[in-house]
């Protein structure tokens, strides 16, 4: 008898704030280089890959860099395949998406990863939508974000915030200081990424008159600068390998040491630290110590992208469109919906920007930052560059909606609300093969 397979409901309980409970489970590998490998599965999506800055981490050639991600739908956790080169498998069946079941085993290139019910239940507690200090949380998963936040400002523990460049991980941990008892005092962000190597110690730590060529003065540094309140390392993955031992000890001391200078000064300072990066694998790789990995992660929690927060996507847009003093139309805002935004938040504050410049022609505001760049010093003239821009912007529209249509010529017609025809000629314009769209939505059995 075949014993049935369970899949991983999920429930959600609108009790006060709000709580989602669901089954917990985790995705094991159990062949490849990475076997015995294990990452917990949860309300944020798991993004799985050879890529650094993958959650779940696969050190396999013949995984692709983005390879697939897990996300939590209705109907359990849901595993999805981003078009890599050589896809994901059930035994020898190919297949594009499936919700995972308890027991199965999933094939990526010539690894093989195992979904695991670990047998009880756990509980995602999420805040009453709205914002918390400047973010906007509507969405689940922002909710949860923001309850997190409210959790870590209670106390004076270090807090590591992960997240893709541009989504707010800046204003996510000043949210974090606002709502501490540290709210009185400064708010310092040292860029990690932005300082020149030779510089950081003097930079974070201070230094003493004379300690160096320039060093006509003494000067505090930024812990000394934080007293009282919170420094935010931003890309703290940048911090180069012989300054962090000062750090590490800053930190743990409450005490640093201007360069130059054998005075140990006194500080309370509360560190919340971020990354565009997969911290822990960069350990792995020796390019961060542990022991600081350990120190700034005590908490921890990731600022999902724009493309996987599309109720707040919508707030947000209209906030920045009203601050530049436009209206979105229908037609943008399906375009909006529609977009990736690798550059989250940053890249949709510039993008209305980009529309409120372009009066009467708000459809080239997503192509229009590339395209209107110049090349060897030349300017490209305004009419050329917006043709360029209509017609790369046409060119990615349509091998998108070919795309999320499953390659469904009426189906995309439908979601682009254009007619078949138009399509058909729209293709025809850009000498694009509607035929190789379609055979893009589709993996080859012999990868």
């Amino acid at each position: 008898m075949v014993k049935e397979a369970k899949t991983f409901s999920t429930k959600l309980y609108e009790v006060g704030s709000g709580r989602l409970e669901l089954d917990a489970a985790e995705l094991h590998v159990t062949t490849g280089p990475d076997r015995g490998t294990s990452f917990p599965l949860g309300i944020q999506p798991v993004r799985i890959g050879s890529s650094v800055d993958c959650d779940l981490v696969l050190h396999d050639e013949t995984v692709s860099s983005h390879h697939a991600h897990v996300t939590l739908s209705r109907n359990g956790y849901v595993m999805e395949d981003l078009q890599s080169k050589n896809g994901i498998r059930l035994g020898r069946w190919p297949v594009e998406r499936v919700v995972l079941a308890d027991g199965m085993r999933i094939h990526l290139g010539q690894t093989t990863i195992k979904v695991k019910a670990l047998g009880d239940r756990h509980a995602i507690e999420l805040v009453a939508p709205g914002r918390i200090g400047e973010m906007v949380a509507e969405s689940l998963a922002m909710r949860a974000v923001a309850y997190s936040i409210e959790q870590y400002a209670q106390s004076d523990i270090t807090v590591l915030i992960e997240g893709e460049t541009g989504v707010g991980k800046e204003v996510a941990a000043r949210s974090i200081h606002d709502l501490s008892r540290r709210s009185t005092g400064p708010f310092c962000v040292f860029d990690c990424g932005a300082v020149a190597t030779t510089l950081i110690a003097s930079e974070l730590f201070g230094y003493r008159e004379g300690a160096f060529t320039g060093a006509t003065s003494s000067r505090p540094g930024q812990f000394e600068e934080a007293d009282g309140g919170t420094l935010f390392l931003d890309e703290i993955a940048e911090l180069p390998l012989d300054v962090q031992p000062g750090l590490l000890g800053a930190n743990e001391r409450k005490s640093s040491r201007r360069v130059g200078d054998t005075k140990e000064r006194k500080h309370d300072v509360r560190i919340v630290a971020a990354t565009n990066r997969n911290l822990a694998e960069e350990v792995r790789r020796g390019r961060f110590r542990q022991d600081l990995f350990y120190r700034v992660s005590v908490g921890r929690l990731r600022v999902p992208p724009l493309r996987e927060r599309q109720k707040d996507l919508a707030i947000l847009a209209e906030q920045f469109a009203a601050e530049e003093g436009i209206a979105l139309t229908d037609e943008l805002m399906r375009l909006f919906m529609a977009y990736s935004w690798p550059g989250n938040v940053r890249e949709l504050r510039n993008t209305i920007a980009r529309a409120a410049a372009l009066p009467g022609e708000p459809e080239l505001a997503l192509a229009a930052g590339s395209e209107l760049s110049h090349e060897g010093g030349e300017l490209t003239p305004l009419v050329e560059a917006r043709e360029q821009a209509r017609d790369a912007f046409e060119r990615e529209y349509l091998e998108k909606v070919v795309i999320l249509s499953g390659g469904n010529l009426t189906r995309a017609a439908q979601l682009a609300k254009v007619s078949r025809s138009y399509l058909m000629r729209l293709a025809a314009k850009h000498k694009m093969r509607i035929r190789d769209l379609q055979n893009a939505t589709k993996k080859d059995s012999q990868d």
